[in-house]
């Protein structure tokens, strides 16, 4: 099971919550960090919360105020066992932009709209 929180909730958490965190990785849980605004990623210490990917929007590694090279940010996080995902896409142009980066993985409009996995049931029977 993976759980998703935010960048801005990882930065405030205390110790106390870290390490639960990190129990719960222990125990085979695994995380995700979304809503990232800020690319200075600490990528051993995602690692010791057991994060497994990072989601960045687009038009954040795509535009001009990025202090840091994205691929650069990917390679890092891919060293510590993490993939950074390009969310929001929303045109051909931007999965072109993202691959003259060195990112390949990516999720959003322009490759379908949510949904769910499967017919709602909820597995009953009969």
């Amino acid at each position: 099971m993976v759980f998703e929180f935010p960048q801005a909730d990882l930065l405030s958490m205390d110790e106390r919550t870290r390490n639960r965190l990190s129990a719960l990785g222990e125990s085979g849980y695994s995380f995700g960090l979304d809503h990232v605004d800020d690319l200075r990623l600490d990528a051993a210490f995602l690692k010791s919360l057991y994060v497994r990917f990072v989601k960045v929007d687009a038009d954040i590694l795509l535009g001009e105020q990025v202090d840091l090279h994205p691929g650069d940010v990917r390679r890092a996080l891919k060293r510590q066992g993490i993939d950074l995902i390009a969310s929001k896409i929303e045109e051909e142009s931007q999965v072109l932009e993202l691959l003259d980066l060195d990112i390949s993985l990516a999720q959003g409009y322009l490759f379908g709209k949510p949904r769910l996995n499967r017919e709602d049931g909820g597995g009953e029977s009969g």
